[in-house]
């Protein structure tokens, strides 16, 4: 498991909290099979949005916001599960 974090922030909180250096967003998960987005519900459009694109095709995406996919606030991706 690799973590990601964006602000430096919140990369002291993931080593703190949890032991484990964060790494870049824009490099971490371009050849992942499985992403989990554990973000608040308000924030899972915009990451999502910046982040989907990154992903090769064949990616598995966990959302745990299971509603956000419903309402609307996930990019359209082909290739993406």
């Amino acid at each position: 498991m690799r973590h990601v974090e964006i602000s430096p922030e919140g990369r002291e909180w993931v080593r703190q909290a949890w032991g484990a250096d964060s790494i870049d967003p824009d490099t971490a998960i371009v050849h992942e099979e499985a992403v989990v987005f554990a973000v608040p519900g308000s924030a899972i459009g915009a990451v999502a949005k910046r982040l989907m694109p990154t992903l090769a095709a064949g990616t598995r995406v966990v959302i745990l916001d299971a509603a956000a996919p419903y309402a609307g606030h996930l990019p359209e991706r082909a290739g993406i599960t």
